[in-house]
């Protein structure tokens, strides 16, 4: 392999636990990781292959996974089926930088390679229909979250670089970024999430300390909290610390009729829940049972809440009875890697900025919630798709974040390159 090889990026990814009922396998999976990335060093390749097929066993739908499998194949001289691989993730619609990876030296020379390099490349070609509505100044913001308010028309973001939260309006073509909340005022940190409540008058944001973040300081790592502030003059109303030691990020949240919240914990694993009119948070599914919850959507009837695991799919929780189960999904459908989640009548819109090409997906459920039944790319390939993140339903129109800046300034808290891509909004169209 040569050096930073994809392989070993997707190997290097971290355990990916699989379905609640079942947690041995969860702590098998990254000793199986472990033995065929050490195998694949020592280039015991029917060995990385083996270890690599056992992991699949528990996780069948993982993306580097299959990829993994695919290499492992092409190095144990299997190349018939090493072809079948790499089409079977074309059909999933993942594409891999194939062309640059040396583990596939001996399909290359094959009749079918050029098929395979044209399917990856197909996947590139963009899909959907996407308006830009707000197209940041230059400057380094690193926009997470979005919300709007209906009373007011407003629409909010969230800088986590800048550690505001901004007011952004347009005006003859030209995007207007003002103040809600000045930078660090009220001891913000990083603003990740937002959600208004228009009927109390509340700006909902999760607040962590990241070190993408301006004067973040290596002591407040794993800080994490939930801010109110006054719908109208931005003044803050209430401050709500996630309880408990350890690490938390609060990065989504949902909020229910009676103005209650769901808030998901990427760092802790965790969902917490805030009751109507309450002081506190409350913890509601605890760590170990999720990898890395991320976007969080209220069913329809508000019987159950739908949870985005960022490494192992999309799950439902029923709030009766504190079940939580995989949501089915077609074998071709990779529902891994969805940062933002939102419920549109009775479907899912979910972003994927964790698998390649990024996208926005809806996801239409069966009669009993339980099953994706089909999927329809609503955007994927677009220019200004790059490290998509969240998104919000406004008149009846999805707007995302679809440039966020991810992709250049996360990991921490350097300099921006001189030729930062300003951040973007997106307002999707239906075909």
């Amino acid at each position: 392999m040569t050096p930073a090889p994809l392989l070993m990026l997707l190997l290097a990814a971290g355990p990916a636990p699989v379905p609640v009922a079942t947690p041995e396998p969860a702590a098998r999976l990254p000793e199986l990781e472990a033995a065929a990335r050490a195998a694949h060093e020592r280039r015991d390749f029917a060995a990385f292959l083996a270890r690599t097929e056992e992991a699949l066993q528990l996780r069948p739908d993982s993306p580097r996974l299959l990829y993994n499998r695919a290499c492992g194949l092409a190095l144990t001289g299997q190349q018939a089926r090493a072809l079948a691989a790499l089409a079977d993730l074309a059909d999933r619609q993942l594409d891999f930088d194939v062309q640059a990876e040396p583990d596939f030296a001996a399909l290359r020379p094959l009749p079918g390679w050029a098929d395979v390099e044209a399917r990856f490349a197909a996947l590139r070609q963009p899909r959907g229909r996407a308006v830009t509505v707000l197209r940041l100044p230059p400057g380094p913001w690193l926009i997470e979250g979005l919300a709007h308010d209906p009373r007011s028309g407003r629409f909010f973001a969230s800088s986590v670089r800048q550690r505001r939260v901004l007011l952004l309006s347009s005006s003859a073509g030209a995007t207007q970024v003002d103040d809600f909340v000045p930078r660090g005022r009220d001891g913000l940190l990083s603003p990740l999430a937002l959600r208004a409540d228009p009927v109390r008058r509340r700006l909902w944001v999760t607040s962590a300390a990241l070190p993408e973040g301006e004067g973040f300081e290596a002591g407040q790592a794993g800080r994490a909290e939930l801010l109110a502030f006054d719908l109208d003059d931005g003044r803050l109303l209430q401050r709500l610390p996630v309880p408990g030691p350890g690490d938390h990020n609060l990065n989504d949240l949902e909020l229910d009729p009676r103005g209650g919240l769901y808030l998901s914990d990427a760092a802790s694993g965790q969902l917490w829940r805030l009751a109507p009119g309450a002081g506190a948070l409350t913890q509601l599914v605890p760590a170990g049972r999720l990898r890395s919850p991320q976007g969080l959507a209220l069913s329809a009837d508000g019987q159950a809440l739908y949870v985005a695991d960022y490494a192992n799919g999309l799950f439902r929780l029923e709030l009766a009875t504190g079940s939580l189960e995989p949501v089915a999904a077609p074998e071709t459908l990779v529902l891994a890697g969805i940062d933002g989640l939102l419920r549109e009548g009775d479907a899912l819109v979910a972003v994927q900025n964790g698998i390649r090409p990024h996208r926005v997906v809806r996801l239409a459920l069966a009669a009993d919630g339980r099953r994706v039944s089909a999927a329809e790319v609503l955007a994927m390939g677009l220019p200004d798709l790059d490290e998509p993140t969240l998104a919000v339903l406004a008149g009846g129109q999805l707007y995302v974040v679809a440039r966020s800046q991810w992709t250049q300034l996360g990991g921490g808290h350097g300099p921006p390159p001189g030729d930062l891509p300003p951040a973007v909004v997106v307002a999707l169209r239906k075909p």
